[in-house]
């Protein structure tokens, strides 16, 4: 089942997938969403990243650790210089709240 999901307050929903996603434009949609194969899927971003580890009182490092990544590269994550995988956001999500993997 597709959830739409809607545009940025002003913006018109695009039409074709050039204008989804045009170069230099990252912020189409309402921040954390994206469109994939014609669905919306959450994807974390970093006020949410850094929300989550601080809450569950680990260091960068740390929640690098916990799902296999440098800190460096959870650093990015946080930055918002990288988007984390929706998958390795429930993975992080899983291992802290004690939950097993699926």
């Amino acid at each position: 089942m597709q959830d739409e999901k809607p545009p940025v307050e002003g913006e018109a929903e695009p039409d074709s997938a050039a204008e989804q996603n045009p170069p230099g434009n990252r912020r189409r949609t309402a921040p954390g969403y994206r469109r994939k194969d014609g669905f919306w899927e959450e994807v974390p971003t970093p006020d949410m990243i850094r929300t989550a580890r601080v809450c569950a009182g680990l260091t960068q490092e740390e929640a690098g650790n916990i799902v296999h990544v440098s800190r460096k590269g959870w650093q990015k994550w946080e930055l918002g210089e990288r988007n984390m995988s929706p998958g390795m956001w429930d993975l992080f999500l899983s291992k802290i709240s004690g939950r097993p993997d699926r």
